[in-house]
């Protein structure tokens, strides 16, 4: 079965080894641990037909951002 949107998931389990060997395993744009919610300030979003990038917090603002290098003279 192929999906082809990866907004959200949940993984259950009081196990940190199995929740981190299924959260590496998830293509996806957020994991809920154990019923966790956002926190505010959290980045938001997805992958695939989901939606590429995130919003809110500093990695939102990445997006709109451009780098900008400056070299003066020693």
């Amino acid at each position: 079965m192929t999906v082809n949107s990866g907004w959200l998931s949940y993984v259950y389990s009081n196990n940190p080894a199995i929740q981190s060997a299924v959260i590496r395993r998830l293509d996806c744009g957020m994991v809920f641990v154990n019923g966790a919610d956002l926190a505010p300030g959290s980045p938001f979003g997805g992958t695939k037909k989901s939606g590429i990038g995130r919003e809110g917090g500093r990695f939102g603002i990445k997006e709109f951002l451009e780098l900008k290098l400056v070299a003066r003279p020693a």
